[in-house]
């Protein structure tokens, strides 16, 4: 399977984008991170996963941990390129550009910025098929009959030479080197790797040092792109709290617009289970570990309920709760709904805390 290009209806989307930032630039609505570049990128990198994951139920978890990071990624670099389009008002003595020289310049900064886009989603989509095979591999039975792996060759016409000593290398499944060295962990990596149950080589050589925010193996962190890249490194100590906005809003406006009235069956119970705006506003703003993580997931939410299993019911003060058991992040994970005053079920939040188990009935 070879690594995939960026798709042409991104970079047409981007093009006809061009204008609307410029203009709200200029104009100063621009924001910390402008709304529309998030979108564009995020949505960008999410297919990319989406497009190796396959949104199948054995790799639901990692995909939606995959997501999360690949969308807040997304909104540092949005935060870069919005903040060196509004540099690029004023010249180095700080005299206004005129509205041509400014639009010259801004669209170089988002054409260099789109271009980045390529080898980001060149290298989500093989992180994330490495951390999908590694899933695969590490099955029990897979474990047993081919306990080793082999690098293979890059399929790239000009191999870069830091991947060509692992080249037909054969490692046990359980070696450390795999935890920091895996197709994938340097920028276009277009390397791959097979189950064997071919004996190890000897003198295989020491792991290299992976490109600056591919670090680790993405199948046990859960992460495609790491906090040691460059537009979380260069971000200053508020950028976080504008890129945790910029995901929450841009979340929430999915969600109204994609889940927002639906109804949601789950083979435990015989009720519909629905979804509502304050039911979307509650759950995306629940306290959570995995913040991130979890707020992704309403973006899958109507397959993740009709899935989970049924836990029973339980009752605190005057309010009826029915209790749904996930994974969120490898754990197991409680999703409430509640009955209304017309006994409507309704999604209320999601909790990593088993004490809504307490005093629960079927």
């Amino acid at each position: 399977m070879a690594v995939a290009a960026l798709p042409k209806v991104y970079a047409l989307s981007m093009k006809q984008l061009y204008a609307q930032v410029i203009a709200d630039v200029r104009d100063g609505k621009a924001g910390t991170i402008h709304p529309e570049l998030y979108r564009a990128y995020s949505e960008n990198l999410r297919k990319g996963v989406s497009g190796v994951m396959g949104d199948l139920p054995a790799y639901a978890d990692l995909q939606t941990q995959f997501e999360a990071n690949v969308s807040r990624f997304a909104a540092y670099k949005a935060f870069h390129a919005t903040q060196q389009l509004v540099r690029q008002l004023a010249d180095r003595d700080g005299v206004a550009r005129s509205p041509e020289d400014f639009d010259r310049m801004a669209r170089a900064v988002l054409n260099t910025f789109n271009r980045y886009q390529a080898a980001e989603y060149n290298t989500a989509v093989a992180r994330a098929r490495t951390a999908k095979q590694w899933q695969d591999f590490s099955q029990g039975d897979n474990m047993f009959l081919f306990p080793n792996l082999r690098w293979l060759p890059s399929r790239s016409a000009n191999p870069r030479e830091i991947h060509i000593p692992f080249y037909n290398r054969v490692w046990a499944k359980t070696d450390p080197f795999w935890t920091a060295n895996q197709p994938g962990n340097l920028w276009n990596c277009k390397c791959d790797w097979e189950e064997t149950d071919d004996p190890v080589t000897g003198d295989n050589p020491e792991g290299i040092r992976p490109a600056k925010g591919l670090e680790g193996n993405p199948a046990q962190t859960g992460k495609i792109f790491t906090d040691q890249c460059t537009y979380v490194q260069k971000a200053g100590k508020g950028t976080e709290h504008e890129a945790l906005k910029a995901m929450w809003k841009d979340n929430f406006n999915w969600a109204l617009e994609h889940v927002r009235g639906k109804q949601v069956r789950n083979p435990g119970i015989e009720e519909e289970i629905n979804i509502s705006r304050r039911g979307i506003k509650e759950f995306l703003n629940q306290n959570h570990d995995n913040y991130l993580v979890k707020n992704e997931m309403i973006r899958h939410i109507e397959s993740v309920l009709s899935k989970a299993e049924y836990m029973g019911e339980t009752v605190f003060g005057s309010r009826v709760s029915k209790i749904f058991k996930t994974k969120l992040c490898g754990r197991d994970n409680y999703i409430i709904v509640n009955y209304n005053d017309e006994r409507k079920l309704n999604l209320h939040s999601i909790t990593a805390s088993s004490k809504v188990l307490t005093g629960i009935r079927k």
